[in-house]
């Protein structure tokens, strides 16, 4: 009874031949069919080398007829490796491997027609026999660089051409054949060292390449399943986006979804791809680039982008962008800020936020575009306090400020410094008449009654006005200037004058130096 094969040894052999790697075979494959043409180069050069060394010994029929058959099998090689890689590349790994063998089953014919050439009776001169030995040699270090797809394929093609030259050199006469075959066999020695060095590195280079695309799939699945919108690109068009990405910006793709992008994030095409160009040149290995987006309007929008490279060490894998809706962060902050800069109280600015805006504007070209400061003191807060309390002295506080917003631009600035002083100031104010005409209308808007419930009062304001750069160009000086001319004011309506602004031109003295 005939015995099986150990099943064992079985499956150590097809390793060996095929690598049982599905992963393996697919990316040797689309290496393969990248190189079909120029495998089929070769094929056609080695055999048209063949054919001219053993043209004396054939006929012409024979030869044309080898030369067809070897062609023929040659371009069914190659048009077997293009379809192999894109089955490979569609991740049809079944149907791949079933190419891969048919694959080396056309080698193998391929090498047998070789062969068959070579050792074609009668016997060649010596000199043409060590010839096609070596293109037997060459044509299996040519198949290993060209096809090198597995062993398998790699023996089914080199097998046939060594038989041949072992053949051609078989024909020999005695005296060289035993010398010509220790140099074949130390060849072979050399050559099968070669073949496993060669594949071993391509193995094992072919399986740290599948690791890393695994470990680049794991990540691509975590970006996929985040909550974080994400997008690759690549040559400036969107390669791959997780679902919240298209959420946020549009179910498309390609073209599509980077025109929703653009009008998303208030830009234009044009500037997206100048974005993502720029983007494309600055980052660099592990370097990243952020960028803030603020849409404002009715209702504002901030997104935060963050920019780098999916892979480091590749730049040709594209970018990786990582956007997020910080909106509720930034409107979050943005109430921080303002009630950090804001008077509790009236939501007017308070000394500090005036301050750091005011200098700002004082920073200016003051000659082309002046500006007007004004300090303000209620008459009569004081009393007003005492008879109804502080309570109600707060409300009346309330109304005066909302008065002075509605009298005042959205550009101007209101400011409470403490209790019922308050300062404006004025932009691109030419003359002092416009200020003067500004607080004129303040002061009948702040005069008006004010109505609490059953309550009804009144306060006055005392306002002083100094123009930048005329009166000052620091604010130091120009609050100093509008201050004093605040207190000519107070000074002039307790000798009841009838003034309610004033700038300090117009007295001869600072009235905090005279007695009132």
């Amino acid at each position: 009874m005939t015995s099986m094969p150990d099943p064992k040894l079985l499956r150590a052999a097809r390793r060996l031949l095929r690598w049982d790697d599905l992963e393996l075979v697919g990316e040797r494959l689309q290496k393969l069919g990248a190189h079909a043409w120029r495998g089929l180069a070769q094929s056609l050069l080695m055999l048209a080398g063949v054919l001219l060394l053993i043209s004396p010994k054939l006929p012409s029929e024979t030869l044309i007829g080898a030369a067809s058959l070897a062609g023929t099998l040659a371009l069914v090689r190659a048009l077997l490796a293009r379809s192999a890689a894109v089955r490979a590349e569609q991740r049809i790994h079944a149907r791949a491997t079933r190419d891969e063998t048919h694959l080396a089953v056309a080698g193998a014919l391929l090498g047998l027609v070789f062969a068959g050439l070579i050792a074609w009776p009668p016997p060649l001169s010596i000199e043409r026999q060590c010839l096609l030995a070596g293109i037997a040699l060459i044509g299996t270090l040519a198949s290993l660089r060209t096809i090198g797809a597995s062993p398998l394929v790699f023996f089914a093609h080199a097998v046939p051409l060594v038989v041949g030259a072992i053949a051609a050199i078989a024909a020999l006469p005695d005296a060289i054949r035993s010398h010509a075959l220790i140099v074949f066999a130390l060849i072979l020695l050399l050559l099968v060292d070669v073949v496993y060095s060669v594949l071993r590195a391509k193995s094992e280079s072919i399986a740290a390449k599948l690791r890393e695309r695994g470990l680049l799939a794991q990540q691509w699945a975590l970006f996929s399943t985040g909550q974080l919108a994400i997008a690759l690109t690549r040559n400036r068009q969107i390669d791959k986006a997780n679902n919240r990405f298209r959420q946020m910006f549009g179910e498309g793709s390609g073209e599509a979804l980077l025109s929703d992008l653009a009008h998303t994030l208030g830009r234009s095409r044009a500037q997206l791809d100048r974005l993502i160009a720029r983007a494309d040149t600055r980052v660099r290995g592990h370097r990243s680039v952020a960028i803030n987006v603020l849409l404002e309007g009715p209702t504002p929008r901030f997104y935060s982008i963050q920019i780098r490279r999916f892979d480091p060490l590749h730049r040709s894998r594209g970018l990786l962008w990582s956007v997020s809706d910080q909106t509720s962060e930034w409107l979050r902050r943005q109430a921080l800020e303002r009630a950090a800069s804001r008077d509790p109280l009236t939501g007017a600015l308070n000394r500090r936020a005036f301050e750091q805006k005011f200098k700002r504007l004082l920073r200016r070209d003051l000659q082309r575009h002046p500006i007007a400061l004004m300090c303000l003191d209620l008459n009569g807060f004081r009393e007003l306090n005492d008879t109804h309390g502080h309570a109600f002295g707060d409300q009346v506080l309330c109304v005066v400020t909302k008065r002075m917003q509605h009298m005042l631009r959205s550009q101007d600035l209101i400011a409470r410094l403490d209790g019922d002083a308050f300062v404006v100031v004025l932009e691109q104010i030419d003359r002092i008449e416009d200020a003067t005409a500004v607080a004129d209308k303040l002061v009948q808007a702040i005069s008006a009654p004010v109505v609490m419930t059953s309550t009804s009062c009144s306060v006055g304001v005392s306002i002083g006005i100094a123009l930048a750069p005329r009166d000052g160009r620091t604010a130091a000086a120009l609050l100093a200037y509008a201050d004093t001319a605040m207190y000519a004011v107070k000074r002039a309506l307790r000798r009841n004058r009838n003034r309610r602004w004033l700038r300090r031109s117009d007295t001869d003295t600072d009235p905090r130096d005279s007695s009132a």
